[in-house]
């Protein structure tokens, strides 16, 4: 279980952030404080591996890290599958001689999950303001910044590690950005996994 602001979660920063200096990406860690209305105030952390392009632009490569507070509860798809995949995204990015054409922010999220205690899957309530503490962080502190405009494209993954995967095409995402990454997984040859529907 890696809840935030657990021993668990703490073993997966370091190995999250060990592994992406490792392979010879640069590492930021964003700390913040999130507050649940029924846990109160919660550290947490947001990490990400900044990849200099050749522009302006950024592209964000993104998942979430932390579980769900259920007991027992281990995540190893839900969110183990899109970290690990992530991470060797980020291996194989920081390890290239070119820069890319954009900025690539390889970007692991803490706080994603609702914070709340749950007895069972089936206790669990989602509230706008009870989750996605860490990609909400990152989106005020981009805009702020003013790094929010010259984003590109924003790419979550998650919930990618099961047998049988089928991946259901989201009708809430942007239309040209889900056309190439199809269109890019047919002609590599893994337009079985596409199951289209609306999400």
């Amino acid at each position: 279980p890696r809840v935030p602001n657990s021993d668990g979660i703490h073993q997966a920063q370091a190995y999250i952030s060990g592994q992406l200096k490792s392979g010879g990406c640069p590492v930021e860690e964003h700390d913040f404080t999130a507050h649940s209305p029924a846990l109160g105030d919660i550290p947490m952390k947001n990490i990400v591996a900044k990849i200099p392009g050749t522009s302006n632009g950024i592209v964000i490569l993104a998942t979430h890290y932390d579980t769900i507070r259920i007991p027992g509860f281990v995540g190893a798809d839900d969110s183990g599958s899109g970290t690990g995949t992530l991470l060797e995204l980020a291996r194989v990015l920081c390890s290239r001689k070119e820069k890319p054409p954009v900025n690539v922010w390889v970007t692991f999220f803490d706080g994603e999950e609702t914070q709340a205690n749950f007895g069972s899957k089936q206790d669990v309530q989602w509230d706008d303001n009870n989750a996605t503490f860490g990609s909400r962080e990152m989106a005020a502190s981009m805009a702020l910044s003013g790094e929010l405009k010259n984003t590109r494209a924003m790419i979550l993954t998650d919930m990618i590690g099961p047998p049988g995967l089928k991946i259901k095409r989201d009708t809430n995402s942007t239309p040209w950005l889900q056309k190439t990454i199809w269109s890019t997984a047919a002609r590599l040859g893994y337009s079985n996994v596409d199951r289209k529907s609306v999400v």
